[in-house]
């Protein structure tokens, strides 16, 4: 019995454990949804392998004696796993391979129409022994048909096998060429495996291969979150640098001296106040350099209405400002809500010799907060293009919103009736 039962179930146990592990740790947003779905399954037909595996070993050590039924439907169960495995093997690798390309409906559905084929058979077989029977209603024995199983198998490694071998001549880069490399050459090991599988039934390899192609899959995943996560770091400290320098060009420092200087004469206590705003404001800025998390927004409104109270200076009648606040208690990525204020000033606005208004609101939705600004200026056509020097540092507030809050920064525009940018923050990022 020890000879059969107990490597069995050891090896078993190990692999199952860890297994689990793994798929409990496959979250959401840990890379592509797609591929992570495909490893789901892939971990639950690998786990169904394991479970009949072991009640295989239970039923031929003479642990437990099933109905021959329910014997035959353990051991269809496990057969059916193993072409299903071998099948989202090769639909993992194609999915990496054709990233961002969807693949012809007719060719995923002539693809999948083998296994399902032979889940079919597997499921007659319970009650036919078609492809496999139940030797004294105890032990299982294969037929000649069952070939046709293994050859099903053999086909959809072979199918992996070409596209990897594709992927590694074609990849552009080094790492791509190395993953798909490593891919056709392990490969290589499922293959032999089967065939000794095939000749040894006790034979342990299948699971242990299994499990660390799985575990190859795993962290290929994983690697592409690391590069994902340093390749958005790298954007938010360029979109940061980027955001800070718009807000201290020199055109706007001269300008916010220049009316401190004419205070210092005619209005010092003006001139006192107007100094302390602007520390404030320059303060903000480089402060927002320091860190990419997210900030109050009651703090990005005083970063607001520093800007706005130097421009006032400038402007005076020109330039009038109206709030809507209705909802404070909430983050907002530092430096995100002041430039949209200060392209409604520069390119809204001060364009008109009559001047014009802008209003800052926001509210609070079910499912997300969202913070409004909104111009009667000179407006644009959003379906040709943003004004010149605005559309770039539009882009970084919504490449910070959107890698920083999840959120979504949108822009509403028509000429000679004004300009609106929403931005929107989900609620469930408040926990982040």
């Amino acid at each position: 019995m020890s000879d059969v039962f107990m490597p069995t179930i050891i090896t078993e146990a190990f692999c199952f454990v860890f297994s689990v592990i793994l798929l409990l740790r496959l979250k959401k947003g840990l890379g592509a949804e797609q591929e992570i779905r495909i490893l789901r399954i892939m971990f639950l037909l690998y786990l169904v392998m394991l479970v009949t595996g072991t009640l295989w070993a239970m039923t031929e050590s003479g642990l437990i004696r099933p109905p021959r039924l329910l014997g035959a439907s353990i051991n269809a169960a496990a057969d059916t796993a193993v072409t299903c495995g071998c099948y989202f093997w090769y639909r993992f690798i194609r999915t990496r391979l054709r990233r961002g390309c969807r693949e012809k409906g007719h060719v995923k559905i002539a693809m999948l129409l083998p296994a399902a084929v032979i889940l079919v058979l597997d499921l007659l077989s319970i009650f036919t022994g078609w492809l496999f029977y139940m030797q004294g209603g105890l032990h299982y024995q294969e037929t000649p048909l069952f070939a046709l199983q293994g050859a099903v198998n053999y086909f959809y490694l072979l199918c992996a096998e070409g596209s990897a071998i594709a992927g590694a001549v074609r990849a552009k880069s080094r790492q791509e060429r190395l993953e798909y490399g490593l891919y056709s050459v392990y490969l290589v090991v499922p293959c032999v495996t089967f065939f000794v599988d095939d000749q040894a039934v006790d034979s342990l390899q299948l699971s242990l291969t299994i499990f660390l192609a799985l575990l190859i899959l795993y962290l290929t995943i994983y690697v592409d979150r690391e590069n994902e996560l340093l390749r958005q770091r790298e954007q938010l400290t360029q979109s940061r640098v980027a955001v800070m320098n718009s807000q201290i060009q020199p055109h706007f420092l001269y300008n916010a001296l220049s009316v401190i200087v004419y205070y210092c004469d005619r209005d010092p206590q003006k001139a006192k106040e107007t100094t302390l705003v602007f520390s404030s404001y320059l303060r903000e800025n480089l402060n927002s350099l320091r860190s990419d998390a997210p900030v109050p927004f009651e703090q990005e409104l005083t970063h607001v209405k520093n800007y706005l109270y130097l421009e006032k200076q400038r402007f005076e009648g020109r330039l009038n400002i109206g709030y809507d606040i209705r909802a404070v208690d909430f983050l907002v990525p530092s430096i995100s809500v002041q430039p949209l204020v200060e392209n409604a000033v520069r390119h809204g606005i001060i364009t008109r010799k009559s001047g014009g208004n802008i209003v800052l609101s926001t509210r609070e939705e079910p499912d997300c907060w969202k913070v409004i600004v909104t111009d009667d200026g000179e407006g644009f056509s959003v379906s040709e293009s943003e004004p010149a020097g605005q559309s770039g540092g539009i882009d970084h507030v919504r490449r910070r919103v959107e890698s920083i809050s999840r959120g979504t920064l949108t822009v509403e525009s028509e000429p000679g009736k004004g300009t609106t940018a929403k931005i929107r923050i989900p609620k469930e990022e408040r926990k982040r």
